[in-house]
């Protein structure tokens, strides 16, 4: 589930969503101090001034030293206990937008009800006028987690009418992965952008992105050879920490991930649950050995570092198009339009598709979707040829096969927004990257 308190924690530490472990079983201040933030907002109605002691008690109840463990904030869990008040724990309140697909779609109802007493929380869907209308309504004097599949977040500042500069915005995306190139995209519009692993069949939120994870993913794709030696790949993967008190994750002899639930308090037990997704994990001695052999240091990756251990994942292992022995992935494909600014501007989304003609030969299609955006027909003529040269440089097993093919069998087709293999699709659910 998406825990309450680490929620909490997103919304005070912006550089930190993390997973939290709270004793609420041992008797405590810390366990009263909710009730006591509770009545001092419902005084907040009789005086005026009531707020700035709020903000006072709550600044030095988050410095306690008895909430401090090893670098993590342990906030206190609410739910069971009190409701935390909207702003709780918040100098700023937090007004939380849960945009991911709602009713029939697991992901969406789950992190509403996983949310519902963090905060202010409001249930949108994935709905870019409805979000607009949110923030113009509600204005900028809060602060904003705004929750979603990285698509929609993108197209939703591409397309908003509305000056989102005075906002205080956090993106905190899931549902697949998210490339750095669109990370920095979304970076000019946001103050960070975290992305969450899980899956509605398992749990959500298994795995979080912390700057450790985010800073050893950007090393990686500036050093593919590193990155190969490290996971296996050129193309980095999605590289998250989590809590190994609660998950035991391991991987299968065909690099699948096999997730087992720790915890006795599931009506349903997972043990060794495969998700069929492609990844590894290591511990953090482990992985601290391995990039020490390259003359690299994990825990001076950044200034403060979460000893948790490292969960890669690539996506799911039948989410690739075979060509000639290699495999191409949609990963692949997002870090060549995420590397030009022309084409991340020009194209929305894309699918993959191998095909063969009358004499057996086969061909690589890559379908690109316009955005709308001017200019993108000027570059529609050189795609073939530059997506061919950067599949060779981004995945190796494309390159060693490029010698066994014409490269004239690597194809782009531009359509335009809402055709083609584009025509009909329902934003709720997640983009389809197989054609």
């Amino acid at each position: 589930m998406f825990d309450g308190s680490r929620t909490l924690e997103v919304a005070n530490n912006h550089s930190a969503f993390v997973p939290q472990a709270v004793d609420v079983t041992r008797p405590s201040l810390e366990h009263l101090l909710p009730l006591l933030v509770a009545a001092l907002q419902g005084i907040a109605k009789l005086f005026d001034n009531t707020t700035r002691t709020i903000d006072y008690f709550v600044m030095h109840y988050e410095r306690a030293p008895v909430l401090q463990k090893e670098g993590w904030v342990a906030g206190v869990a609410c739910r069971g206990f009190a409701p935390a008040p909207p702003g709780f724990c918040a100098l700023v309140p937090k007004v939380l937008l849960n945009c991911f697909a709602l009713g029939p779609w697991a992901t969406g109802m789950n992190v509403s009800m996983s949310l519902v007493d963090v905060g202010i929380l409001k249930s949108i869907g994935p709905d870019r006028a409805k979000l607009t209308n949110t923030l113009r309504l509600l204005g900028p004097k809060y602060d904003y987690l705004i929750f979603g599949y990285p698509p929609f977040i993108r197209s939703f500042v591409d397309e908003c009418d509305l000056d989102l500069s005075p906002y205080h915005i956090d993106f905190i995306v899931g549902g697949e992965g998210l490339s750095e190139g669109l990370r920095q995209h979304l970076l000019k519009y946001a103050k960070s952008v975290v992305s969450s692993y899980g899956a509605s069949d398992l749990e959500i939120n298994i795995g979080v992105e912390t700057p450790l994870t985010t800073t050893l993913r950007q090393v990686c794709l500036k050093e593919p050879a590193l990155c190969r030696k490290i996971f296996g790949r050129d193309n980095p993967p999605m590289i998250f920490q989590y809590n190994a008190v609660d998950y035991i994750i391991e991987a299968n002899d065909v690099g699948e991930l096999l997730f087992t639930i720790g915890r006795m308090s599931g009506a349903a037990p997972k043990i060794r649950y495969n998700l069929r997704d492609s990844g590894g994990v290591y511990s953090f001695a482990d992985l601290t050995k391995r990039l020490r052999m390259h003359g690299m240091e994990l825990a001076s990756l950044v200034p403060r570092t979460s000893y948790f251990p490292i969960l890669f994942v690539y996506g799911r292992n039948d989410s690739s198009v075979p060509f000639y022995g290699c495999k191409v992935f949609p990963s692949d494909v997002e870090q060549i339009l995420s590397s030009e600014a022309a084409l991340m501007s020009s194209f929305g989304t894309f699918q993959l598709a191998v095909t063969e003609d009358e004499h057996l030969t086969s061909h690589l299609t890559i379908h690109l979707e316009e955005t709308g955006n001017a200019g993108s027909s000027a570059i529609n003529n050189s795609l073939d040829e530059f997506f061919f040269d950067a599949l060779t440089r981004v995945n190796q097993d494309f390159r060693e096969v490029s010698k066994l093919f014409d490269r004239r069998q690597v194809h782009v087709q531009v359509h335009a927004r809402d055709s083609g293999p584009f025509a009909g699709r329902d934003i709720r659910i997640k983009n389809k990257y197989i054609a």
